[in-house]
Formats: structure tokens, C-alpha cells, sequence
């Protein structure tokens, strides 16, 4: 009886382990305050700026299965709202943009894994680049995670 007793609460206590591993921070429909862009593993840029008036100005971004909602606010308040055509899942963020100038189309495809960190930072590196110019392959490129990433704080 003991030893079902033993086998049951062990049971109890994973099960229980299992849920909180499976309620961690979805990167999708959260908001993310950008914090910078880093590539191997050196900061390249900030993503929060202070102008020479003092206004201090970041993005806040918020990843949906068919767009990324942005967000910009300086001192808090928002002047800026916009949507970018992306594909999101769990598992990468897929930007495939076209645009025509002069009769000359480029076609960029870009692909970001996401990474949570300590269920309050989001890493989104930049994994593989394609550049079709008029159907020509004119680039292609697969990067590890650390060549160049965007780095995200959960906003609340």
C-alpha cells in the first residue's frame, strides 16, 4: 500500500511539473518591447532611443499567426500604429515580402526562430535569407543563432 501510495504521489508531482512547463510564455500574442539588435553576439543597435529633446521613443511588437501588430511610443504615448505581413508559428516567424520598382521585382524571404528566455525575454534570429530578384536567385543564406538577433522584454 505504501509503495502505491509512493507511485501515485510521484505520479501526481510530474503531472503537476508537466502543467507548469506547458503554461510557460507564448512569444505569439504577447507584446514585446524591442530592446536591441545584436549581431555575434555584439550589440549593433538599441532598440530605445532619446532624441535631442529628451523624448525617449521604442516598439512594442506583437506577433499573430498572419501579422506582427507595431506599436511605437515616445514618452509613453503611442504615435505610431501599423501591421507587417508576416506568418507566425511556434516555431519561426516567416517574412516574405515582394516589391516592384521599375520593372524589376525583389522577392525577400526571411526566416526567425524565436527563443523564450526565463519566460520574460524573446530572442528572434535571423536563420536563413533568400533574395529573388526577377526570379533570380541572387542570394542565399542560413545563419546560426547568435549571427544576428532582435532581443524583446515582455510588455506589460
Amino acid at each position: 500500500m505504501k509503495k502505491i501510495f509512493s507511485l501515485m504521489f510521484f505520479a501526481l508531482l510530474f503531472s503537476c511539473e508537466k502543467t507548469l512547463l506547458e503554461e510557460s510564455t507564448s512569444f505569439l500574442h504577447t507584446k514585446w518591447k524591442y530592446l536591441a539588435n545584436y549581431t555575434n553576439n555584439t550589440l549593433y543597435s538599441n532598440g530605445i532611443t532619446t532624441n535631442s529633446y529628451g523624448s525617449i521613443t521604442f516598439s512594442v511588437y506583437q506577433f499573430e499567426t498572419d501579422k506582427c501588430y507595431i506599436t511605437i511610443y515616445s514618452n509613453n504615448i503611442i504615435i505610431q500604429e501599423g501591421t507587417w505581413p508576416v506568418s507566425c508559428s511556434e516555431v519561426a516567424v516567416i517574412e516574405d515580402v515582394i516589391n516592384v520598382t521599375n520593372n524589376v521585382t525583389n522577392r525577400h524571404f526571411l526566416k526567425y526562430t524565436p527563443k523564450i528566455i526565463d519566460n520574460k525575454f524573446l530572442k528572434l534570429s535571423l536563420r536563413e535569407y533568400k533574395h529573388w530578384q526577377n526570379d533570380t536567385l541572387k542570394s542565399n543564406a542560413t545563419f546560426n543563432e547568435d549571427y544576428n538577433y532582435d532581443y524583446f522584454e515582455k510588455f506589460e
